[in-house]
Parts: C-alpha cells; sequence; structure tokens
C-alpha cells in the first residue's frame, strides 16, 4: 500500500554533511538522548540547537485528523521549502500543504518516530502542495512537551546545500 507511493530514500545519520542544518539537530538530540532513556524535552533540544538549524523546523503535535491521525503546527521556519508563511493559521494542519499522493508516506513516517522513539532520516523530494518541489534532507526527531504532557516532532527539512556556520551545537555542553 505505502510502497507504491514511495517518495523518500531512508538514509541513516551519517549520510548528511556535518555543516549541515539536520546535522546540529542530530548532534544535540543524540546528546540529550545519550543522558535520557525517554523522548527528548523538546524545549531543551531547541535550547542546544544553533537558531540557523530552527529556521529549518516545523515542530508539530498530533492531533486527530480527516479520517486519521494528523499534526498540527507549533512552529514553522522561515527557511523550510515550501513554506510561504511562518505564521500559523487556526486550525491548520499539516496534511493540507502536502500533495494528496505523498499524505499517506509523511504521516506515517512522523507517527512512526513517535511510536519507535527514534529519529528517521531520508532524502527526496519536499512534499509541499503549491510550490516547485526541491531536493531535500530531512529529519524527524519525536520528543516530549512537558507542559502539554505530550508528544511533538522536530521535522526539518533543507535542501542538500544549506549549511550553517559550525556543527550548530551550541552549548550542549552544559545541559
Amino acid at each position: 500500500m505505502i510502497q507504491k507511493n514511495r517518495d523518500l530514500r531512508q538514509i541513516v545519520a551519517h549520510e548528511i554533511p556535518d555543516k549541515h542544518p539536520i546535522h546540529s539537530l542530530r548532534i544535540a538530540y543524540e546528546h540529550h538522548n545519550s543522558i535520557h532513556y525517554h523522548l527528548p524535552d523538546l524545549n531543551k533540544v531547541l535550547g542546544m540547537v544553533d537558531k540557523r538549524s530552527l529556521d529549518y523546523c516545523i515542530i508539530l503535535e498530533p492531533v486527530t485528523g480527516d479520517a486519521y491521525l494528523d499534526f498540527a503546527p507549533i512552529s514553522k521556519g522561515r527557511m523550510v521549502p515550501g513554506i510561504v508563511s511562518t505564521c500559523i493559521t487556526r486550525n491548520e494542519l499539516y496534511t493540507h500543504g502536502i500533495a494528496d499522493h505523498l499524505v499517506e508516506e509523511r504521516l506515517m513516517e512522523l507517527a512512526s518516530s513517535i511510536v519507535l522513539r527514534s529519529p528517521q532520516f531520508s532524502h527526496g523530494l519536499s512534499a509541499r502542495r503549491k510550490s516547485i518541489n526541491v531536493n531535500v534532507f530531512r529529519a524527524v526527531f519525536p520528543v516530549w512537551q512537558l507542559l502539554k504532557n505530550k508528544p511533538a516532532v522536530i521535522l526539518a527539512i533543507a535542501p542538500p546545500y544549506a549549511e550553517t556556520s559550525d556543527a550548530g551545537l551550541m552549548h550542549a555542553h552544559t545541559h
């Protein structure tokens, strides 16, 4: 069922270049995850990451959708390919902006990262419905929202040529 529409190629973390925004998120996530066995706290992970990397992120939380699980944005970075506005509209859902034939695959990617409590990395085309689709690296990091007592995901999407000036881990050693 999902295989025939498969758009993303699963990759391993070391396939992402060291100065890529997703790499810095991975380092922060892994640092926090190495000292805790549960899902990392969203705010702690965000506090460890270079702000330039966060420009490529959408933070989403699971919600009930049209006949299936969907995800509502909590925040959207200004550099995410295909995102024309960082403003979040009322009742906006992740699937509202994705090409219809990719919805199932992308929802499975987000949901399975939470269920498996494991980040996922992939390479493929961006999935926005109303934009030119570009080649991107993607990463999904499951996290926990302490104040809401529920899971969320950090979805990082950036073209292969995107870079931060350093590895992006600002102060993980202090946390």
